[in-house]
């Protein structure tokens, strides 16, 4: 798959690109190196979620140093029980940070969302890192999908210094 050209190297928790980056690689997006700084795996579903709100995806106590930019990861399968649009969006520190995915249903389904954003930060400090929902139409529910096999994760990285122009 293209985007998947990376190694983790558990014993560092390092990801390494093995080879050239493609415009849709990780590591054309977020640079050669990252390092994981913290992340929330669960294998239980989420509640049904019926309108907007923070779920149960959330990192806490994340270190973050002014100029450099984080990259976070969100993974989870989703089932949707009815005709609807979604929006998923990432909060940092209690904000709404980045739209990371749009859904529009026609009838129920599952799907899997796998979605890279990053974050820069303002100043040098700790903060929350928090998956959200809104509901934009229709009056389904949304379930994040979990079990020993499917596995839903929050992970945030550490891309280095950031070289943005």
């Amino acid at each position: 798959m293209p985007g998947l050209r990376n190694l983790l190297n558990a014993a560092g928790n390092r990801i390494t690109s093995l080879g050239a980056a493609t415009a849709d690689s990780d590591a054309a997006q977020f640079g050669q190196t990252m390092k994981l700084v913290k992340r929330q795996v669960l294998t239980s579903d989420s509640t049904a979620y019926s309108a907007s709100g923070d779920t149960d995806m959330t990192v806490t106590g994340v270190p973050v140093v002014l100029g450099r930019v984080y990259p976070v990861h969100f993974h989870s399968q989703v089932t949707v029980n009815a005709a609807g649009t979604w929006r998923v969006i990432l909060k940092v520190g209690g904000s709404d940070y980045d739209r990371i995915h749009h859904m529009v249903w026609g009838s129920s389904g599952v799907i899997t969302i796998s979605v890279w954003t990053e974050y820069v930060p303002t100043s040098t400090t700790t903060l929350t890192f928090t998956i959200a929902l809104s509901e934009v139409a229709g009056t389904s529910t949304m379930t994040l999908n979990g079990a020993a096999a499917v596995r839903r994760r929050l992970s945030i990285y550490d891309g280095g210094v950031d070289n943005a122009v």
